[in-house]
């Protein structure tokens, strides 16, 4: 018998503008016009709301005149119901590069107008300075709101508050509260030397080198940037471990821009990693997820979290800005954010990972339709499966049946290797792969998911990623996709992911399980769809 279950879905805003435009994000967040890049100074405030600054372009969509867009999300990252453009403006002689947010809960700066009941709101960017003669210094700077995060104020009288005279690389701080000390930690990139400086301060306005964290053996060419250092516990065994994570350019797995992590400690001076063997763990394996960083948390790693929300950028250096190749075929904007991810250790055979997954809250959405989602079970045979995935498809009555998010559990006998997979965005011709292989390596082939910026092998070309989840003796490979309108975002065992932008036309909404496993030696556990709302900012 197969069982048909109503569920709930997740019901998914963005605010304002058009928002109807070929390959524009419906739930990921973009720009109403230009260029976007890293995500910048996430926090939630006093009030509940999320706040996210970007790397922003006020003047065209491609990167220049560097400033700080702003949005707002009134409860859970997704609904961004304010974005405000531009809080920190580019100004003569200065682009204002990435950098993080804090709440000043104890007035530690002085920022707060005493008047008010509100604390301080804290910005910490790097200055991009033109100096004479062509020369360039990148300095850390302080900019800061007295009203709920309307308004930002330059902290002109006292920036820059941290320099290294002449320093052409050293930017993107990540600053956070760190509780046994009472000090301010910041780690920041002296990114051509492939190094994360730390600093403490009291006040935010004076700083203090305390540490350094680099590796033994430096990739030629890559530089490091935005830095993100983080404290998580794992909730069974309460394994407790400090995460650093560096974005690198290139170096990324697909040999391009990506994310490298390392496992340590912090002693409130400075990181330690635990296992120098390990240089090659990623935090995503695709082509497309950048410049991650979390939110404030508040505890400042006293006490360590089992997950911790953070936000990428969704796009790579190699071929965003590309003359040679087309670009993203994106417009009047350039840019999108990641799906929100939640920073979690994974604990696997007695070796400690680091995962970004999607963020679990929105299980709980209050926005949630009992007729957007369907649990498939019982499912006797794969080709059923997929002609009742086809059949909800075709039963939506708008263009948006494409957004699409698809949980499947294929289970099979321990010792019996196959591979398995889901094909999404399918249309005549046009299709893209997400596979686990027998050999547990990973995979997502967008090499004929549609436009593919004229052929451009960085784009076509994504390389298999090697795990180690044992999949020969395992019984379930879980794999689940969260897709946009030019976005694919696969995850594996609730482990590993690959993030990869798609451009197909919406009517290329197909679904379909895939496995070379022989009839007899694997099941569908379930599977379950939910077509995601497409709303307006």
């Amino acid at each position: 018998m197969v069982l048909f279950l109503l569920l709930s879905s997740l019901t998914i805003a963005v605010q304002g503008g058009n928002f109807s435009e070929l390959y524009r994000p419906q739930y990921h967040f973009s720009p109403r016009k230009n260029w976007l890049n890293d995500p910048n100074g996430l926090f939630r405030d006093v009030d509940g709301r999320f706040h996210m600054f970007y790397q922003y372009n006020p003047f065209g969509d491609l990167w220049g005149h560097m400033s700080w867009g702003h949005a707002v999300s009134s409860s859970d990252m997704l609904h961004w119901v304010e974005d405000k453009e531009v809080a920190l403006m580019e100004e003569v002689g200065e682009m204002i590069f990435s950098g993080s947010a804090v709440i000043d809960f104890n007035n530690t700066s002085g920022f707060k107008n005493t008047s008010l009941d509100v604390p301080p709101y804290v910005l910490i960017y790097t200055g991009h300075v033109y100096g004479v003669l062509g020369t360039i210094e990148q300095n850390q700077n302080l900019a800061y709101s007295n009203d709920g995060g309307k308004t930002w104020l330059k902290y002109t009288e006292g920036n820059p508050v941290l320099e290294i005279p002449k320093e052409q690389n050293f930017r993107d701080p990540k600053v956070f509260w760190y509780a046994p000390t009472q000090k301010w930690v910041m780690a920041v990139s002296l990114s051509e030397e492939q190094k994360v400086l730390f600093y403490q301060s009291d006040n935010l306005k004076n700083w203090t080198k305390t540490g350094e964290f680099e590796i033994a053996k430096k990739d030629a060419g890559t530089v490091w940037e935005c830095p993100d250092l983080v404290n998580l516990i794992d909730s069974q065994s309460k394994v407790e471990k400090w995460v650093l994570m560096v974005n690198v350019n290139p170096g990324g797995f697909q040999e391009s821009s990506g994310v490298k992590y390392f496992i340590g400690n912090f002693n409130g001076q400075t990181f330690i990693q635990e296992d120098t063997s390990r240089m090659t763990d990623f935090l995503d394996y695709g082509a497309d997820f950048y410049a991650v960083t979390s939110f404030f948390q508040p505890n400042g790693g006293a006490n360590p979290l089992p997950l911790i929300e953070s936000i990428a950028w969704m796009s790579n250096w190699i071929y965003t800005q590309k003359t040679d190749y087309p670009p993203p075929p994106t417009s009047p904007w350039r840019g999108q954010m990641s799906f929100p991810r939640d920073y979690a250790l994974k604990i696997y055979k007695g070796k400690v990972f680091a995962t970004a997954l999607p963020n679990t809250a929105f299980a709980l959405n209050p926005l949630l339709s009992p007729d957007k989602t369907f649990l498939l079970t019982n499912l006797p045979t794969l080709s059923l499966a997929n002609q009742l995935l086809s059949s909800l498809i075709q039963s939506r009555p708008t263009a948006y049946s494409s957004l699409q998010r698809l949980t499947v559990v294929f289970e099979k006998a321990p010792g019996y290797s196959a591979s398995f997979g889901v094909d999404v965005k399918i249309g005549a011709n046009v299709r893209t792969l997400v596979r686990m292989h027998r050999n547990c390596s990973i995979s997502v082939d967008r090499s004929k998911s549609g436009d593919t910026l004229g052929g451009n092998p960085y784009f076509m070309e994504l390389k298999t990623a090697e795990t180690e989840y044992d999949c020969l003796n395992e019984r379930e490979i879980k794999i689940e996709v969260i897709l946009d309108a030019s976005s694919v975002e696969a995850f594996f065992f609730d482990w590993y992911s690959m993030t990869n932008l798609v451009f197909t036309e919406s009517t290329n909404n197909g679904l379909e399980l895939w496995t070379d496993a022989e009839f007899g030696q694997f099941s569908i556990q379930y599977a379950r769809l939910e077509f995601l709302e497409k709303t307006m900012l």
